[in-house]
């Protein structure tokens, strides 16, 4: 015969307030990670040019990768192929810290 296990069960999760989770969600994005955000999607923005950065946008910056998102799949296909010079312009600016490691076209 098998022993009996007595199992503990947590609160469910519809019965918890927002102010249960809101601090952990907050420290997760922190003002530091906005700010070097605005600095990569500035800084894009000048190593695409104005009018490739009509059609595409930054959508996050995280651990090294760049995700851009591009309304048109032509020009998405294109970006794909001037990735490297992109990721090289970026990194070379003086007014950013971190290293754009790959970029991710969607």
């Amino acid at each position: 015969m098998l022993p009996k296990v007595e199992i503990k069960r947590r609160k469910p999760l519809e019965n918890q307030k927002i102010s249960y989770f809101l601090p952990s969600i907050l420290e997760k994005y922190s003002k530091k990670n906005t700010k070097t955000n605005a600095q990569i999607e500035e800084i894009y923005r000048e190593s695409v040019g104005e009018d490739l950065a009509n059609i595409s946008f930054v959508i996050k910056f995280e651990k090294g990768k760049l995700t851009v998102k591009v309304r048109d799949p032509v020009w998405k296909n294109e970006l794909k192929f001037f990735e490297e010079k992109i990721k090289n312009s970026i990194n070379s600016n003086k007014n950013i810290k971190v290293l754009v490691n790959k970029i991710i076209f969607k």
